[in-house]
Order: C-alpha cells, then structure tokens, then sequence
C-alpha cells in the first residue's frame, strides 16, 4: 500500500482524497494527503487541501503549519497565501498576519477580500488609522460587498464616528438585505423617538427561518432596544427575553462551573499573606497597570474613559491577556499557589509584553499608566496582587438589579458570559460576585477603591478627584470632560460614553419591576 501511495502523482493523490472525503473516510483521507504532503511540501493544491480538511476539523494550529511550511518554499499561490492570513489573524498572531496580508497586496492589489482582511487585522491591534482606509479600498475594489461596510460601520462607530457608521451600516444593508448584522447595529445606534420602517425591516428578517442563532439572537436583542427607547417596554422585555432564550439554547454552560471556579480561587488565596513578587524583583515597565473591573455593564468603560483623558494614562481596553494566562480552553484555572519568584516574574513579564504590544501605538514618553479593564478580571484579583504589588485596583460597582437588567439586554457572542442569558443563573452568579469580592477585601484590605456609579452620579468631581488621587495621579479638568476623549472604545457602552455623565440608566430596572420579579428572588441583596 505504501509503496503505491508514493508513485502516485499529486493530482492523483488529491482525487483520491475527495474520493475518501466523500464517502466520509475523512481520517483515511488525512492520513493520504499527509504523506504525500511530506513528500511535496512546495505542492499548493496539497498544501491548501490538507489545511482546509485540517480547519474543518477544527485542527488550525495544524493547518497553519502546513500552509507556513509551503510559504516558507517561496509559495506566491494567493488563496494558500489568504488562507493562511485568515489563520494567523484567527489565532491572534496578527503581526504574522500582517506580513503575508501584506504579501497578497503586493501579488494581487487588486484584492478587496485582501484588504478587508487588512482592515480587520488592522483593528485587532487598535491600529484605526490603517483599518479604516484598508475597509474603504475593499468597499472601493468591491462595491457590493456589504461585510466591507458592516466591518467599516464598526470602526466608524467605535471611533465615535456615530453619522459615518450609522450611513455604512444603511449601506451594507441596502446592497444585501440578508446582512442582518448591520441592520442590527443600526438598530443599537440610532436612537429612535417612534416607531419606523426599519423596525418593520427586522421584524420582516425574523420570519426568516434561514437565521443563523447569532443573526437570531441579534435582530431580538436591537429590537428589545429600540422598543425600548420608544417606551414601549412590554414588547421590549419580549424581545430581549426571547434574544436570551435564544442564546441560552445553544450554549454549553452551568453556573456549577463558575461555583467551583470561585471556591477554588477562594481556596488559593485564603489569607492576607499573599505570596507576591517582591516589588524589587518586579519586572522593570515604563506604564503600570491599573485593573478597572467588577460585573459587566457595572460602568468600567465609563471609569477607563475618565482615565484616560488624563495625559499620564493610556486606554488599553479590555485585554484578554490575564484570563489567557490563567484559564485554560475548557475554562478551568491553571493556576498553583506554589509558584516561585522566578515563575511569577516570568508571568508578570509576558502579561507586560502583551501589553506593551497591543499599546504601543498609542504611548508617549509621558505615559505612566495603561488601563485593563476587562470587568472579569475581578475573579483574579488575587493573581492581581502576587504579580503586580504596586497595580492599582478599581473596583466598579452598580446597583445589582440595574447591573444584572444590563446584562439581559445585551448580547456578548465574543465573551464568556453564559451566566448571562437566564435570570435565575444571572442571579446566582451576581451573588458569586458578591461573595468573592468580599473574600478579596478581606484579604487585602484597603489595596481595593471600591467606586459606585450612583455615587459618582451626584459627586462627580469628588469621586473622580479620590479615584486620581487613589492611583497616584494629580487632577486634570479632562477628566471631567471625558465625553471629549477621542480615544478608541470597542465596548457596548462606546456611544454612550461620548454623550457625557449619563443619569438615565440609574433606577432603569423599575420599568420592568414585574418581569424581573425572578432575578430579584435570586439576589442576595435584594432577598
């Protein structure tokens, strides 16, 4: 058999492999193209073949070695080239990703597909400047393409470009009806005074029985908003109870899987002697961390958006780097209370060089500070203070009933927010909250600013001054003008924290006091 394999031409090697596929001998087919990769790796039609059965099976971190391999020959075949960009930005190496897009330019310039790769890359690495001319040289090259104007739609509006986004989100929509994503982000963008035709247009979409569960879930929860800035709030929790359901259907989540993650971080850091690097070992960093975390929607991005407009600190976002390092693909925590000074250094510097990477376009010789506000990221407050004893740790806090009502009513596909989608786990995860964060003020008392919206609400300039004073930083009016800022915000809140301190959300929870009736059973605070 082997030898018959190896007089085979690669033609014939690729016909019998679809032959295999066909008859659903997936693994035989592997096996085939494989071996005869091994022995032709310069091949593109095996290159390709091989890494698009290794992608179907999931297998990308395969797949782009057999397409770098053939690269690596001189390979100048644009579709193993593209493939092999999409791969790199799928797996965040984007600065890889970057160099063969780049490559593709130059063979074909001519290639929208290429730029609007280009512009996605380009935004993964907060680099707006070059997105937003990459999508516009796609739409440019290809004028139906309406996933070019959905994506530029997006930079426009986390750029507080609202007009510019609102028009490419109208576009991408108009040049395919079946673009439901855009029509969705239209929908959460504008702010609606009555009833129109475009909720007419999303409720028509929905009758589809062709939708994706994200498009689906999408179109319910834009719907549950805009319904509710007409004040119509019945149909509004309709919509956003079924977005939930919807979602909800196809995870694979129990709030089990958060109790034992808590009790276990618990367990790790039982005390106030926290085994911490020690400062004078800490790994030496122009710009200092400071974690703004607590629930989602609990007003981080408010929080890090008044941060930023000081001169000394730099927006990061909400990087994923800490939770990268901390739990594994199945969610569960890698984490060992035993760890050394040399191994806690040595996380402390490749969180530092994620950092630096992703910022670094945006730093000066003036920067002291970088933001990290992935609001989960209070789960590891523990991990916070072993790796970085001088971090400063904002802890935001909302009213329960207010915080979990945002939650419902927005979507988070990217995140891991299984919680989110049930009120009666929304509920018992809320109170997991509260009980670890109690744990950690215990274990480190006074190294925590506990800053509640409500209070920043009637006092503003007083809790912006602690919070400055807090993190070591003198006060600046900017801080005050924070709706000013022109910083990049990818978050749900982006819009809002352009309109300056926003009251109406505060209380919001009332209007749907009868529906919520089980999340308020389901809260300690409330209970």
């Amino acid at each position: 058999m082997t030898n018959k394999i190896q007089k085979l031409s690669p033609e014939q090697t690729l016909a019998i492999a679809e032959q295999l596929i066909n008859s659903n001998q997936r693994q035989q087919a592997l096996q085939l193209l494989l071996q005869a990769f091994n022995e032709a790796p310069a091949n593109n039609a095996l290159a390709l073949r091989l890494a698009r059965l290794l992608h179907q099976h999931e297998q990308n971190k395969e797949a782009i070695i057999i397409l770098n391999k053939t690269y690596s020959l001189g390979s100048q075949n644009i579709e193993l080239l593209y493939m092999l960009a999409a791969l790199l930005h799928k797996a965040r190496h984007f600065k890889d990703a970057d160099k063969v897009i780049k490559e593709c330019l130059i063979i074909t310039p001519n290639s929208a597909e290429a730029y609007n790769l280009l512009g996605a890359n380009c935004i993964e690495q907060n680099n707006y400047d070059e997105a937003i001319p990459a999508y516009l040289s796609s739409i440019k090259l290809k004028p139906k393409s309406a996933d070019a104007y959905n994506n530029l739609a997006w930079a426009y509006r986390a750029t507080g470009q609202k007009q510019e986004a609102i028009h490419f989100f109208q576009k991408a929509f108009e040049v395919d009806p079946t673009a439901t994503e855009a029509l969705s982000g239209l929908l959460l963008l504008k702010t609606y005074k009555e009833r129109c035709s475009e909720f007419d247009k999303a409720e028509k979409c929905l009758k589809n029985k062709n939708l994706s569960f994200k498009q689906k879930t999408e179109l319910e929860f834009a719907l549950g908003k805009v319904y509710e800035d007409i004040k119509n709030y019945k149909t509004a929790f309709s919509y956003f109870k079924s977005a939930n359901s919807t979602w909800r259907s196809q995870l694979n989540y129990t709030i089990e899987s958060d109790k034992k993650l808590f009790a276990e971080l618990k367990e790790l850091f039982p005390s106030k002697n926290i085994l911490s690097l020690d400062i004078k070992d800490s790994p030496e960093n122009q710009i200092q961390p400071i974690f703004v975390l607590g629930m989602p929607r609990s007003s981080t991005t408010l929080i890090e958006q008044i941060l930023s407009a000081h001169h000394a600190v730099v927006g990061g976002g909400e990087l994923p780097f800490l939770e990268g390092m901390l739990l594994d693909q199945e969610k569960k925590l890698v984490w060992h209370s035993n760890l050394t000074n040399d191994e806690l250094k040595k996380i402390a510097s490749t969180y530092y060089k994620s950092v630096n990477q992703h910022i670094s376009n945006e730093t000066s010789s003036k920067s002291k500070y970088v933001t990290d506000k992935l609001p989960q990221n209070f789960r590891f407050i523990g991990v916070i203070l072993s790796l970085f004893p001088k971090a400063k740790i904002i802890h935001c806090k909302r009213d329960p009933m207010d915080t979990c009502l945002s939650l419902f009513k927005h979507h988070f596909p990217m995140a891991n927010h299984g919680y989110a989608y049930n009120l009666k786990e929304l509920g018992q995860y809320y109170n997991l909250y509260e009980d670890l964060m109690s744990h950690w003020h215990q274990v480190a008392p006074g190294q925590i600013l506990d800053l509640q919206y409500e209070n920043l609400l009637d006092d503003f300039k007083h809790h912006v001054q602690e919070m400055l004073s807090f993190c070591g930083l003198e006060f600046e009016e900017a801080c005050l003008e924070f709706q000013n800022n022109k910083r990049v915000v990818r978050t749900a809140s982006s819009d809002q924290v352009r309109q300056g301190l926003y009251k109406g959300a505060a209380g919001r929870w009332l209007m749907y006091e009868q529906e919520l009736s089980e999340l308020k059973a389901n809260l300690l605070s409330y209970s």
